[in-house]
């Protein structure tokens, strides 16, 4: 497998080596964007590109059949030129799901003490959104700051004297802050076995998200839970006790049981984002 350092010859350590024929299963994390300081890469404007979909997202999937929801969620898809997912095959990927992401969106928007702590916490949606796991995920936050990561990518080429004959012209569908919807633009990206690469910032790709909604069960809900069983003088083991909890779903278990119970109970998820927040950002 070749990588972008080895077939461009170049050596820069603020982006993520990637191996240009297939996809390598690592993600975009966007915790580790809020605040950092990475060179030719704008943390400010990934940052608030991210706040700015998931704010417009809240707010038009109060009528989950408006073409305005549709234009929002239906666009976002894997970008192949990262080279990061899941795909086994080559670098094609399917991307997002409109209808899941709205389903999550309107159960949210039905309790008003979560808005704040989910809007500013976009890994909720990899948490609380059946069928949409680390790659779906990664896919969703790539789209969106894709403007940015494009930056990045022609700026590290520029820094490390690329030539041109390396370079072309590429077109990209990336989230407008402004008019909040997804619009074309062209950019200059390398180019390797005809297609165009877009790097990504070393320490914003991760093997395995920090954040899981197996561990929000098990920090959150389950000693919740066995706490009521306690206070009423019955002893539960925790095994037998998320067991008792999950079986009450058909189908994405976990996942089902945290949206239900969070919705209930939205101090759990305010908590466990706030932790999570805390806790993830790489040293």
């Amino acid at each position: 497998m070749t990588k972008f350092s080895e077939f461009f010859h170049v050596n820069q350590k603020n982006y993520f080596d990637v191996t240009l024929e297939n996809d390598q299963t690592y993600f975009v994390d966007p915790v580790q964007i809020k605040g950092a300081k990475i060179e030719n890469f704008n943390s400010t404007d990934a940052e608030a590109s991210i706040k700015s979909f998931m704010n417009t997202a809240y707010d038009v999937v109060a009528d989950r059949k408006s073409p305005e929801t549709q234009n929002l969620l239906a666009p976002p898809h894997e970008i192949n030129e990262t080279r990061l997912g899941l795909t086994k095959r080559g670098s094609k990927g399917r991307g997002t799901s409109a209808s899941i992401l709205i389903n999550v969106f309107s159960r949210i928007r039905g309790v008003p003490e979560l808005k704040k702590s989910v809007l500013s916490n976009s890994q909720v949606l990899s948490l609380l959104t059946p069928s949409f796991g680390p790659d779906r995920f990664s896919d969703l936050i790539t789209n969106i700051i894709s403007y940015q990561l494009a930056d990045f990518t022609s700026l590290t080429c520029k820094n490390i004297g690329m030539k041109d004959e390396y370079l072309c012209e590429s077109q990209i569908n990336g989230y407008n802050v402004e008019k909040q919807e997804w619009e074309p633009k062209t950019v200059i990206l390398p180019r390797a076995n005809d297609k165009g690469v877009i790097l990504v910032p070393d320490i914003m790709v991760t093997k395995s998200y920090p954040y899981s909604v197996t561990k929000y069960i098990a920090q959150e809900i389950l000693p919740a839970e066995q706490q009521k069983y306690m206070d009423k003088g019955e002893n539960i083991k925790r095994k037998d006790l998320r067991a008792r909890l999950l079986e009450a779903y058909d189908k994405d278990k976990e996942k089902s049981l945290a949206i239900n119970y969070s919705l209930g109970h939205p101090d759990a998820l305010i908590h466990y984002l706030s932790y999570n927040q805390k806790t993830a950002k790489k040293s």
